[in-house]
């Protein structure tokens, strides 16, 4: 196959837009699917991810404070229903995203107390005193 002169001069282009052949592919829909397995979902799981008992606790007895006062209020068991499962949503989404703020805060104290212990200790090994003496 002959190619004219214009078609050639397009195809070093055209070859810079294709992705490189060895660059790593996302993962498709599908092949994060394949790679979910049932045991997972156990309930014993779930204790392990951090800051989710704190969490579910919190949602589960706002969310029954919440229910009970509404059915005392209104003596609508519908409605306090209800209020009681989107407060135990709000209240375990809510607290579980501070309490993981809280551990990112204190990761990065962790970090930075490390960083600024390693640069000491090379200031000390060096024979310079640290800033603070």
């Amino acid at each position: 196959m002959s190619l004219r002169k214009d078609e050639q001069a397009l195809e070093p282009v055209d070859a810079a837009l294709e992705e490189p052949r060895n660059a790593p592919r996302k993962p498709d829909l599908w092949t994060v699917a394949k790679g979910i397995k049932a045991a997972e979902f156990k309930l014993e799981n779930v204790a392990k991810v951090p800051c989710s008992r704190k969490a579910l606790l919190y949602g589960i007895g706002g969310g029954t404070i919440i229910a009970t006062t509404r059915f005392f209020v209104t003596r609508r068991l519908l409605s306090a229903g209800n209020w009681g499962f989107a407060s135990f949503g709000a209240i375990s989404m809510l607290s579980w995203e501070f309490c993981r703020y809280q551990r990112r805060v204190v990761q990065e104290q962790l970090e930075a107390m490390a960083a600024e212990t390693a640069k000491r200790t090379e200031g000390e090994k060096r024979g310079r005193p640290s800033a603070n003496e």
